[in-house]
């Protein structure tokens, strides 16, 4: 299944590194994330209304006049969910292993991108502005087994 979603976000971001405050730089991050579907979209696919992402990040800040600085974010992560609509199948480790039984789960890859305003608010702290989209290509398996069904929308 393959899902666009787009936000609005105001964010206030405080860290420790002088860094930060600097316009006109770059870094990366780790970053952990919550996305919410639309009731139709979650049940259209069969998934929970909250998606969840891990990965990695670049932002990058440019001065745009004395008080404000443009910013924009690129990531990629690993996204999942909740199956709400599971199959199960029958699992055997080796050859003439026990068989158990295996429900399907939701997980992908997921690329994002913002942009937006950024105000340095202190030394340690800036406040962010922005608008961004995130497309996530999901799809429900039963991860770690080879030859089992696999659904891809």
């Amino acid at each position: 299944m393959k899902l666009l979603t787009s936000s609005v976000s105001a964010v206030v971001l405080s860290a420790f590194s002088p860094l930060f405050s600097y316009a006109d730089h770059l870094q990366t991050g780790v970053y952990l994330s919550g996305e919410s579907l639309a009731t139709t979209k979650s049940k259209d696919e069969g998934i929970g209304t909250q998606l969840k992402t891990f990965g990695a990040d670049l932002h990058k800040t440019i001065p745009l006049n004395s008080t404000f600085d443009r910013y924009f974010t690129l990531g990629i992560g690993l996204t999942g969910g909740d199956d709400k609509k599971p199959f199960v199948q029958g699992v055997q480790q080796g050859s003439g292993g026990t068989v158990f039984y295996e429900e399907s789960s939701i997980f992908g890859a997921s690329i994002f991108g913002d942009i937006g305003l950024a105000k340095s608010l202190s030394a340690n702290s800036m406040a962010f502005l922005g608008v961004g989209s995130n497309y996530s290509y999901l799809k429900r398996e039963i991860s770690d087994c080879s030859g089992c069904e696999s659904e891809k929308n």
